[in-house]
């Protein structure tokens, strides 16, 4: 049977081994026996990091996950206004023209390469209706009420009657050259979409506060407290990355030993 849902990355050479540490954690999370796709929508990347890449699943003997890699939509070449430096960028708004890419999956979660996966990944799929056209977490402190696009899922069918090509493009293009990704995807989104539990996109919580967590963003944390960015092991999310960071290093290592090719 052919499966409904999805998880995608995009993924440039820069930030592969975020993205690895980041796939090698939903592989090692889920628990489903139903057939799950991942997409990697890859631009300028060596080809033995694709080969290795796609080899995760079967090495870590999760089979019912398929890895399947893409190039960015074509439609990002229409785009005339984005800027290299910040604000819309090529990498930051392809995920937008994911349900059209993608639209025969009933749903389809984008991860940022600065997540990290510590739950079973159905359960986001589960709890999202499709009678929005996406589903986010709100921030909701300090009085702020947006949502970060870091970990966020939609409904291919809702979504792409709502938000067609020709209107993203448009609406992309149209936009101020000082808008950021999140001024934009908050304003595009604002009357259609679903609030979810912060457990599926969890940031700037505290390492003692006692709550499920299925996918860590690490997207909206300050810059040096991301795990990458310091030696010390400051709380159990620094942890756990690096846990995750080595495993995924030694299983890269098993792929090179597995395959002459490599």
């Amino acid at each position: 049977m052919m499966t409904t849902k999805a998880v995608v990355y995009t993924i440039n050479q820069t930030n592969i081994e975020l993205i690895a540490t980041s796939l090698f954690s939903l592989i090692k999370s889920y628990e489903g026996e139903d057939k799950l796709t991942v997409f990697l929508l890859v631009d300028d990347i060596f080809e033995k990091d694709i080969t290795i890449l796609r080899s995760f699943s079967k090495i870590m003997k999760k089979e019912q996950i398929e890895i399947s890699i893409w190039q960015m939509p074509q439609e990002l070449n229409q785009l005339t206004s984005l800027n290299a430096n910040g604000g819309l960028t090529r990498y930051n708004v392809a995920k937008f023209f994911l349900p059209n890419y993608f639209a025969n999956f009933d749903k389809i979660i984008y991860l940022a390469a600065e997540t990290l996966v510590l739950g079973d990944i159905s359960e986001y799929f589960r709890d999202f209706t499709e009678e929005s056209a996406v589903g986010v977490v709100k921030q909701a402190r300090d009085g702020d009420d947006s949502f970060s696009t870091a970990s966020m899922i939609f409904s291919t069918k809702v979504y792409n009657q709502k938000y067609p090509v020709d209107k993203l493009i448009a609406a992309i293009n149209n936009s101020p050259a000082t808008v950021t990704e999140h001024e934009f995807s908050n304003q595009l989104f604002k009357e259609d979409s679903q609030c979810l539990a912060a457990k599926y996109n969890t940031a700037a919580v505290s390492d003692t506060e006692k709550q499920t967590c299925v996918v860590r963003n690490f997207v909206d944390s300050e810059e040096r407290t991301k795990p990458w960015n310091h030696l010390a092991l400051m709380n159990k999310w620094d942890r756990a990355f690096w846990t995750y960071f080595t495993e995924m290093k030694g299983l890269v290592f098993q792929a090179h030993t597995s395959s002459k090719s490599l």
